[in-house]
């Protein structure tokens, strides 16, 4: 019986990867055809559509429930509204007799869900993270199906968390992709945000060796990037004149540089000067070549820059290039040849400023400039990520194109970006200069990070043309190229669940998680910690300022006053609410690589910990060395007051507390790691199965509440001045100077 080959209407090439997708998932779109009654069937058809037992020489094939519409209803239907309202269709199978000519089909209704899981799913108390975890653990069709209409009921916000869950799910788990299609591909016809972030999450999930497939998960990110573009130029909410009315106010605050880009001298690193008669290798054409998301033939003309091109394609070019300077900076030798090359690189990329682009941590914003003399390049052994501050103006585009038009007219009268271009190449000298003469010439970083970031950004405001428009703000982001952000990303996604299990319960600890953007598999945004230094940068700070004298508690008295005063106090106990906090997360998460260099204290006396590279069943080395439940030194416990204090059993009570209740929501935790680690090529996930067993074990769900408490007091035994964090520590200073 020979095969009727696939076609459509929507492409030249037979048929496009939109209806491809819809046949590999069977998506029916016959939403006016809905089940009869079952109970009206006679009994004898009824048992005629029972499967019967196949013999021997037959094959079973099981086909999935084929769309009845002809092609002219297709065409006319729109794919993102093609979801069944009969969640319940039949499955129709086919038994292959090998000795007859044709199949014989029957037809096998599917049984609804149970009542108790119909309830639920409509119940208030259905919410995301119930949705994922039901989606990944059944395997039942109609409860798959059913999911996925229930998505669309579900707030987008809260089902954006886990958008790095629901996107490995649809690479590894074809029933689940089959059952949230439609929900993405709707959600990417809405938000370009969105679309991204799904075609980045998809390319680094299916960066795996050659030998395996991912073809739906690749026919996805190409129908993204390829059939959505010209959808995607603004928001579903905003009009043709809006978008152009935007266009016209963006051109009006930087002309256009591409088409004319200045000839760039190209630095010296070893003088800081520009060597004449060569130009810098960053040239427009050449950067088109490094927009690693577009596909060639959607690519935009550099002609006209960035303005002129799709919402998608600039926001893509816009990354492409920070994720360029991050590798560009790996050229340079020296911390100051970093700084000149990044000051530089940034003042090229200001040429193209304003643009449709943002900063990926949210989308409620464009940017307007990055301030050169800001970007710093923060200390790294191997790599050279940067931070910059990233001016922007708040608020979606189609609000914002149609306030301070006269403003943004009169700016661009009195603004020359390439004057200001070249006063940022003039200023690279004295900035360089006064770098030298700062506290701590080794790590510039320090500095920059360390000044109030209510002053910093009043600063930025301050000598910014555009400082006085109501919607400007300033957004900070750590660019790092070379290393893969998934894990961090996954460690993020943890930090906040205990965080809201934590909030939900009452329960007093502190934990705050910092936003990670993957943008490829080897590059990714950080959010910054504001208004907070490492115990490395403390004392560092304290052994320029007072030779031998190196203690955490001295700081907290210079910062917060004498011990037993209320300002002491009040940072003392928020202190101790966050080391409790991560201290629990250091032992569930079994995060290593706990130096001082990762470890921050900000302007309140939280304690907070960063760098999630090593958790769950990685470490450096993969040699274990760091034994201890968590880190638990002697000048931390100095500043809650000594083992004898109050607040000390107050810190112990606190770890009881907050042990109970992240083991009553345990399958939270459990959940999100046995999703991810599906497929999962991440470090944390190098035991496989073992290492979710392991984390389930760490919640210890049979303990009773003294045997808790005992394990808290042992927990703290043993990781008080534990000798193997010590060893740690002191290998750490010998090797990168870290105090």
């Amino acid at each position: 019986m020979e095969n009727t080959p696939i076609t459509c209407r929507h492409s030249e090439r037979g048929i496009c990867t939109r209806c491809s997708l819809s046949h590999t998932f069977a998506i029916s779109k016959a939403e006016e055809k809905r089940m009869q009654g079952k109970s009206s069937v006679p009994a004898n058809e009824a048992s005629s559509n029972l499967p019967r037992e196949a013999s021997p020489n037959e094959e079973v094939v099981r086909i999935f429930p084929i769309n009845s519409q002809s092609d002219d209803e297709n065409e006319n239907t729109p794919y993102s509204a093609d979801i069944r309202s009969d969640i319940y269709q039949p499955i129709q199978i086919q038994v292959l007799n090998n000795q007859d000519e044709g199949p014989i089909s029957v037809t096998l209704p599917l049984s609804e869900p149970p009542n108790w899981l119909m309830r639920m799913f409509e119940s208030s108390l259905f919410d995301a993270p119930m949705a994922v975890q039901y989606l990944f653990m059944t395997s039942e069709k109609p409860v798959l199906s059913y999911l996925g209409k229930r998505l669309l009921g579900l707030p987008e916000k809260e089902l954006d968390f886990f958008l790095p869950q629901l996107i490995n799910m649809y690479i590894h788990k074809m029933d689940v992709a089959s059952t949230i299609h439609a929900y993405i591909e709707m959600r990417c016809k809405k938000c370009v945000h969105f679309s991204l972030l799904c075609v980045w999450l998809i390319e680094r999930f299916t960066n795996a060796p050659p030998a395996i497939s991912f073809g739906h998960s690749q026919m996805l990110r190409k129908m993204i990037l390829d059939e959505f573009v010209n959808d995607l130029k603004c928001s579903s909410k905003t009009s043709e004149t809006e978008f152009n009315s935007l266009e016209r106010k963006i051109s009006t605050l930087s002309p256009v540089h591409s088409a004319s880009h200045p000839m760039l001298t190209e630095l010296d690193s070893t003088k800081g000067m520009p060597r004449k008669n060569q130009t810098t290798s960053l040239s427009p054409e050449k950067f088109l070549d490094l927009a690693l998301h577009i596909d060639s033939s959607n690519r935009l003309s550099h002609v006209g820059g960035m303005q002129s091109a799709s919402v998608m394609t600039v926001q893509s070019r816009f990354i492409s290039w920070l994720t360029y300077i991050g590798a560009k900076l790996c050229d340079e030798i020296g911390k100051e040849a970093k700084m000149v090359r990044l000051k530089h690189e940034i003042a090229i990329l200001n040429l193209e400023l304003p643009a449709k682009c943002w900063i990926p941590f949210s989308n409620d914003h464009f940017a307007i400039r990055i301030p050169p003399e800001e970007c710093c390049v923060l200390n790294s052994k191997d790599k050279a990520p940067y931070i910059l501050y990233v001016e922007v103006m708040r608020g979606p585009a189609n609000q914002l194109m149609n306030k301070d038009s006269q403003i943004i007219s009169k700016i661009k009268n009195s603004v020359n970006p390439d004057a200001s271009f070249t006063e940022a190449l003039d200023q690279t000298g004295e900035y360089l200069r006064n770098l030298r003469m700062r506290n701590d010439p080794e790590d510039p970083s320090a500095a920059a990070l360390s000044e109030p970031w209510m002053d910093k950004k009043q600063r930025i405001r301050n000598g910014s043309p555009y400082g006085s428009l109501p919607e400007w703000d300033v957004i900070p982001v750590i660019v790092k190229t070379g290393d893969d952000l998934a894990q961090e990303l996954f460690a993020y996604q943890l930090l906040c669940t205990f965080k809201q299990i934590w909030e939900d319960e009452g329960v007093p600890l502190r934990v705050r998680p910092y936003k990670i953007v993957v943008t490829s598999p080897n590059s990714g945004m950080i959010e910054p910690i504001i208004d907070a230094c490492s115990l490395h940068q403390i004392k560092r700070s304290q052994v320029s300022a007072i030779p031998g004298k190196i203690s955490l508690l001295s700081y907290f008295i210079r910062m917060f006053g004498q011990v037993g005063r209320d300002r002491f106090i009040i940072a003392q106990k928020k202190f101790i609410e966050s080391c409790a906090a991560y201290s629990l997360i250091c032992y569930f998460l079994q995060l290593k690589d706990r130096h001082n260099g990762n470890i921050l204290i900000d302007s309140e006396g939280h304690l907070i910990h960063i760098d999630f590279g090593f958790l769950l069943s990685s470490s450096p080395k993969n040699l274990g060395f760091e034994m201890s439940p968590f880190k638990l030194t002697t000048e931390l416990i100095e500043v809650m007051g000594g083992l004898d204090s109050d607040m000390f059993l107050y810190f112990k009570s606190l770890l009881l507390r907050g042990l109970i209740t992240a083991r009553k929501h345990h399958e939270r935790i459990v959940t999100l790691a046995d999703i991810m680690s599906t497929g999962s090529n991440m470090p944390c996930f190098r035991l496989g199965a073992d290492t979710v067993r392991a984390l389930r074990l760490r919640f210890h769900i049979s303990y009773t509440d003294e045997q808790l408490t005992s394990l808290v007091s042992d927990m703290v035994e043993s990781s008080r001045d534990s000798i193997t964090t010590r060893l740690y520590d002191n290998f750490q200073y010998y090797t990168n100077g870290i105090l």
